[in-house]
This record gives structure tokens, C-alpha cells and sequence, in this order.
């Protein structure tokens, strides 16, 4: 390695432990085991990104190994005090963000407005009884700084022991506008990453969109929990509470979601012509930090149409799908052709939709903060929108179609044939389809080339013909076949 990319890696150091010791709260980051030498005393050498250190295992009878990824603790951000191991990444506990992450992608704006000394916490211990409890809150200073200022973060490392129960707790800063919308931004148990029943002191947080509009006061910043009722080892404590302006540079956090269409029956019809109930199940599913979850949204559903070259709602256009798509309206099919299950999340399409390729597009629309206000009209903020899209093929097996004729296809001066009956067979692979399946027109090509119909879309596959009257010298005949 030369000088400068020596110096390089060295810059890197410094920096990743400057940003890390800048942080005001304990964070959690995750390294891996680099030597176990002095495992008996709890004591491992771990690696984060290019730094090496020292961490010491929490719990004397876990014992990790070299290559094992483990979740370190740095009390209040200070990479110069003991560093202590909490559990593997693979461990049946919380999952941690990486702290180093948050900071790339949130950039905050000033201090933190929470007037409690330097890691204040506070425990509930629940009994069925709802709890509160006021924070001391920099309120002028808040209302002074607003100006300009787009987004708030409020954040905290919470730790919980609680039974699943139908509860919820969290953070809430309760503010009213000048235009008289008063709006608590609350960042609940439902906007945790991981298991919120048991939280082992994992750094949690939650950006808001905030309204360009200026503040009128703060009524206050409190700590909630409701709704628990078992009061055996149920708790919920709080520590280094943060409520600061922040810029993310992921406005909407859309890199902690994925979207991804499941087709668990596969994306293929292999005998869509034998079977019209066959059907194909599009599940549209989204993950946030790689864990499935179901938010209340909204789903469209989309096929690929280059004939939707106009931004008109009256001929297949939807904004979330743009120019290309066509949006596919509840009602619009019959359910034999497609349908929608589990409030637009599964779409299940049938062969008769899928003529040979088709591409679906699903848009899921969800979260954001609804502001109501005086006058009952409402605004939403920061809505998120995930999308996938997948393609599904019809592979019917082949059809041939096959002509025949009762008296032959030959006929001679008094050999007494007066007419005879052409049948049409649809013989898929060696099996004759039912012909009730399919609709038949009928066509003649004379000497010259000219193509006659006789018969259009008739429901019967027999066509008589008088051999005097309708074959003058030679006369092909033609038999289009459509599926009813």
C-alpha cells in the first residue's frame, strides 16, 4: 500500500470516529469478531468498517466466535470508554440500526430541544392505567428556530419488556399552528424497527414533514403508555430523548422499503386453453429494513399499454402509473378475467387476460401525516410510494386446427354426392377441445383469390356445402377459431 492510500484509509478513521463521537445518544453498531483469544473474560476484538477495538460481552454465558456478527454498544457516542457486546445480528433479539446510517441519511439542524439533563430516562411500569408524563422542553427556542426548517426528528433508545397486547406507547410533541391546526407529531410503537414488545436499548426515531407555516406555541412534549394491562415484568424506559429540526437526505426514507410482486403459482400458463380457471396470484409485498410489513395502502394495478400516450384518465391513464400503463378499475373485468383479493394487495389474473405477454405494474401508496384543519379540509405530508413489476406468459401447449369432410375431398360426375359436412376440430396436443369452448367463422377463397364469409362467429363447428351449387371447379375453405 502506498503513502497516499495510507493516508487515505487513516482520513477514513478519523472521520467515521468523529461522526460516531459527535452522536449526543448510546448507539448500537454492528461489527464482526475479528479474535475470541480472551473469550473467558468476556473480552473480544472487533472490527467496525475499518476501525479495530476492544468490546466485552454483557453476558458472561454467551460466547461468540471469530466471523460472528454482534450489535456493540457505545455509551453516549464515546468510542474512548468500555464498549459492550449486546447480542449477535442473528440472535432471536431486537435488530439495531446501524447509527452511521441514520447520520447519512439525516442531517439535523441545530440542537436538541428537550430541557432534561444529559442522558435522562424514565421508566414506566404499566398496570392498565394510562401514563403520562411531561418533558421539560425548550419551547421559545423551538418556535424561534422554526423558521425555513422542513422536517423534525424525534428519537430516543427505548428498551421494553411488555406482553403483545393491544397498547401502544411512545413520544409526542403536541404544537399549534398560526392558522389554528394544533398537530401532535407522534412517533409510536407502529414506527419502531423490530420487535417494539422487546426493545433492548436500540436507538429509535422518526422523521416528520412539517407545515410551512409558523408556530403559534407548544403545548407540550410528553411521554406516553396506554393500553397495557398485565402488569407482571411490563415496562418501557426511555433514555437520551432527542426532538431536534433535521434535513434527511432521504426526505421520504424510501431506501427502508422494498417492494417486491410474489407470484407463489409461478408467472406462467401451461394449459390456460384446457383450463380458463386456471389463475396466476400477483402478490404485491413490502418490507421495511428487510422485514415484511402490512401498512394501510393503497394499491394500483397496472398492464403495459403503448396505446396510453395521453394523460387522460378517460382512456386508461393514472398519475401513479404514467404514460404507457393501463390502470386496471375494480368492476371494470369480470372476476373470471381478473381479480382483486385482500383490498387491492393480491391481484389474480386469469389465461383470457394474458393473450400471450403481459406486464403488470402494482403502486403501493402508503403512510404520511394528515394535518386537518379549521376548516375541516385536510393535508397529507410525506407520502410514500413503492412500486414492482412482473411479467406473465402464456405457454398454452400448441393448437392445430383440422378441417374434415364427411364425403371426402375429391368429387366425380355421377358418383351421386349431392353435398357433404366439413367439421372443424381444435385438437390441442391429441386431445379434441369440446367444441361448445369456441366460436367458428367460416370463409371460401374462389380460383381467383377472392376470400368470401359464409358464416361469422357462429356457435356450431359443422358447415353443410352443396357440391353442385357451391364448388364450381376448386374451392378452399377457411375456419377461424376464437375462444368464447
Amino acid at each position: 500500500m502506498n503513502n497516499i492510500q495510507e493516508s487515505i484509509f487513516q482520513a477514513i478513521d478519523v472521520i467515521t470516529e468523529k461522526r460516531i463521537s459527535e452522536i449526543k445518544f448510546d448507539k448500537t453498531i454492528d461489527c464482526i469478531v475479528t479474535s475470541d483469544a480472551n473469550s473467558d473474560k468476556g473480552e473480544y476484538e472487533v472490527k467496525y468498517q475499518d476501525i479495530v477495538f476492544t468490546a466485552y460481552s454483557s453476558n458472561n454465558t454467551v460466547k461468540y466466535k471469530i466471523d460472528d456478527n454482534v450489535y456493540v454498544l457505545i455509551p453516549q457516542g464515546d468510542f474512548s470508554v468500555k464498549k459492550n457486546i449486546i447480542g449477535k445480528r442473528d440472535g432471536a433479539g431486537e435488530e439495531y440500526l446501524d447509527i452511521v446510517q441514520i447520520i447519512d441519511k439525516i442531517q439535523t439542524v441545530g440542537g436538541n430541544y428537550v430541557n432534561e439533563p444529559e442522558g435522562f430516562s424514565f421508566a414506566f411500569s404499566t398496570s392498565g392505567n394510562n401514563e403520562l408524563k411531561e418533558l421539560s422542553f425548550k419551547n421559545e427556542e423551538f418556535i424561534k428556530d422554526y423558521k425555513n426548517k422542513t422536517n423534525l426528528l424525534i428519537g430516543a433508545n427505548i428498551s421494553t419488556d411488555l406482553y403483545n397486547e393491544q397498547g401502544d406507547y411512545g413520544l409526542k410533541l403536541d404544537i399549534t399552528y398560526k392558522s389554528g391546526v394544533r398537530h401532535a407529531y407522534t412517533m409510536s410503537m407502529n414506527s419502531m424497527t423490530g420487535n417494539p414488545y422487546k426493545l433492548e436499548g436500540g436507538y429509535q426515531y422518526k422523521v416528520f414533514p412539517l407545515l410551512l407555516d409558523e408556530i403559534e406555541t407548544v403545548n407540550g412534549m410528553y411521554l406516553y403508555a396506554k393500553g397495557f394491562s398485565t402488569p407482571v415484568t411490563n415496562s418501557i424506559s426511555f433514555k437520551n430523548i432527542e426532538v431536534s429540526y433535521a434535513k434527511p437526505k432521504d426526505v421520504e426514507g424510501l431506501d427502508q422499503f422494498e417492494a417486491e410482486i410474489l407470484t407463489p403459482d409461478g408467472t406462467m400458463f401451461k394449459n390456460g386453453i384446457v383450463n380458463e380457471q386456471d389463475s396466476l396470484r400477483l402478490d404485491m409485498t413490502l418490507k421495511k429494513v428487510g422485514k415484511v410489513f402490512k401498512p394501510s395502502a393503497v394499491y394500483k394495478w397496472f398492464f403495459m399499454d403503448s396505446t396510453v400516450t395521453t394523460e387522460d384518465v378517460n382512456k386508461g391513464w393514472d398519475i401513479d402509473g404514467g404514460l404507457g400503463w393501463r390502470l386496471i378499475k375494480e368492476g371494470e373485468y369480470s372476476e373470471d378475467i381478473v381479480k382483486f383479493e385482500e383490498n387491492g394487495k393480491i391481484l389474480r389474473v386469469y389465461p383470457s387476460f394474458v393473450p400471450n405477454i403481459e406486464t403488470f405494474k402494482c403502486v403501493a401508496i402508503f403512510g404520511g401525516e394528515k394535518i386537518e384543519y379549521p376548516d375541516g379540509s385536510t393535508q397529507t405530508f410525506g407520502v410514500l410510494k413503492q412500486e414492482d413489476i412482473v411479467s406473465i406468459v402464456d405457454q398454452t401447449d400448441a393448437v392445430n386446427i383440422i378441417i374434415e369432410s364427411s364425403r371426402g375431398d375429391v368429387f366425380k360426375e355421377g358418383d351421386g354426392v349431392i353435398d357433404t359436412e366439413l367439421t372443424c376440430k381444435v385438437v390441442f396436443g391429441v386431445e379434441v377441445m369440446d367444441p361448445s369452448k369456441f366460436l367458428y367463422s367460416w370463409s371460401k377463397i374462389d380460383d381467383n383469390g377472392n376470400i368470401t364469409p359464409i358464416a361469422i362467429n357462429q356457435n356450431s363447428e359443422k358447415l353443410t356445402v352443396n357440391i353442385k351449387n357451391d364448388i364450381l371447379n376448386i374451392e378452399n375453405y377457411i375456419c377461424e377459431v376464437f375462444l368464447k
